[in-house]
């Protein structure tokens, strides 16, 4: 069920190649000498493949053929070396497994703790094509979160940021075991209209607070998730028919966006959120008083007070607190002005 950055844990993991080895060559090299040892009497190759295969495995029966002094100490070597190849081999087996369930163990241990401490994050669920195009963003993004698949790949398994769980989310067990109680965020992604449906109704009663984005491919089932908790509702489809038409309207306005809006490090420009705190010092202070521009870069596009928007504000707009300012610029810009509103 869980899974994560195993690199280190597979190390401990024996290969079994050279006891595999030794016991084919001996069972090989068995097999050649009784041959050539009962050259003189009827016997076949299975014959001889059949009397080394008792003698290592120690069954007891009796010789196939009469063996003379020399297939007697040829017997004895076999039996020795035999048995030594392969309880090396059972040794090994039985440590391996042995580890494993040990590993497996501590591993779920360690992500269960993980999981636990995680609060404030985001749930991802389905890993289909729009799962997998919302991680990216989120990885890109570095940000921890935690994935909900029946089947996830092992890269993303690897992800030190990624949270794995294999399982099925319309189980109420699976989503608390991704702590879903202090989630901030759940996106369900996937590709069934009436699983999309059966989360988030799970969701929403185990989480009251919890902010949920659903895939919805069609009007109904829109209405239908809203109904049953969902703030927000998304249409692959008609978002990708919308952005072809904008393209098509104004390819050198969208053309602009896509360069220049990103999540990746480097110039890209990026949107983000901040909350002015209860005390915080730019409470009753204006825009231009603060001179937010010329100290970290980035501009203030709007702000958010009491669910209402006030997009673009002047230079007299006075801030407050708990006020929700969205500001663009660079990530490095972006830091710096997270620094000042956190001052």
């Amino acid at each position: 069920m869980f899974y994560k950055n195993s690199s280190k844990e597979d190390q401990r993991i024996k290969k079994p190649y050279i006891p595999l080895f030794l016991l084919v060559t001996i069972i090989v090299g068995g097999t050649i000498g009784y041959d050539i040892i009962w050259t003189d009497t009827d016997s076949n190759i299975i014959d001889a493949l059949y009397m080394t295969i008792i003698t290592i495995t120690t069954v007891g029966y009796a010789e196939v053929f009469p063996l003379d002094t020399t297939g007697r100490i040829f017997t004895m070597i076999i039996g020795v070396l035999g048995i030594g190849s392969l309880f090396y081999l059972l040794s090994i087996f039985m440590e391996n497994l042995f580890t494993y369930q040990l590993l497996n163990i501590r591993g779920k241990k360690k992500v269960q703790k993980r999981l636990d401490k995680l609060s404030n994050h985001i749930i991802v669920v389905g890993y289909g094509r729009v799962g997998e195009l919302a991680t990216k963003e989120l990885i890109d993004r570095d940000i921890e979160f935690v994935i909900i698949d029946k089947e996830i790949p092992d890269e993303l398994k690897s992800l030190s940021n990624v949270i794995s769980i294999e399982g099925d989310a319309t189980d109420d067990a699976i989503l608390s075991i991704a702590n879903i109680e202090e989630a901030k965020s759940l996106v369900v992604a996937t590709a069934d209209a009436s699983t999309n449906l059966f989360i988030v109704l799970s969701a929403r009663e185990l989480n009251e607070k919890l902010f949920i984005i659903s895939r919805s491919d069609n009007t109904l089932l829109e209405k239908k998730l809203l109904r049953a908790g969902a703030d927000r509702t998304l249409n692959p489809y008609s978002a990708g028919g919308q952005k072809m038409a904008n393209i098509a309207i104004d390819p050198q306005i969208m053309d602009f966006i896509d360069s220049n809006l990103g999540t990746k490090d480097g110039d890209f420009l990026k949107i983000e959120q901040f909350e002015l705190s209860e005390n915080n010092d730019w409470h009753g202070k204006t825009l231009k008083e603060l001179d937010i521009r010329q100290k970290s870069g980035v501009t203030i596009i709007g702000v958010i007070r009491d669910n209402d928007t006030n997009l673009n504000p002047f230079g007299e707009f006075e801030l407050k607190s708990k006020d929700q300012l969205v500001a663009i610029g660079t990530k490095a810009q972006l830091m710096k002005f997270n620094e000042l509103c956190n001052s």
